[in-house]
């Protein structure tokens, strides 16, 4: 478990949420969701229909590009 929240701690540092250069929507929704369900379920619970839990270059759809990428 430190080791998948570990992966998942880096991928949230190389975002750009917030600060002087965050780019709204920039996240892949993919990995967003689950980083956001991951966390609420501590890190115990796969997402639902997913068969387990990923690390963040493992998630099926990963390389899609997120809905909007700001300027």
């Amino acid at each position: 478990m430190q080791g998948v929240y570990n992966a998942w701690m880096s991928w949230k540092q190389q975002q750009r949420f917030l600060g002087r250069n965050a780019i709204p929507d920039s996240a892949k929704p993919v990995l967003l969701n689950r980083f956001d369900w991951y966390s609420a379920h501590d890190w115990k619970l796969a997402y639902p229909g997913d068969p387990k839990i990923y690390l963040p270059d493992e998630v099926p759809g990963r390389n899609l590009p997120a809905a909007f990428i700001g300027d």
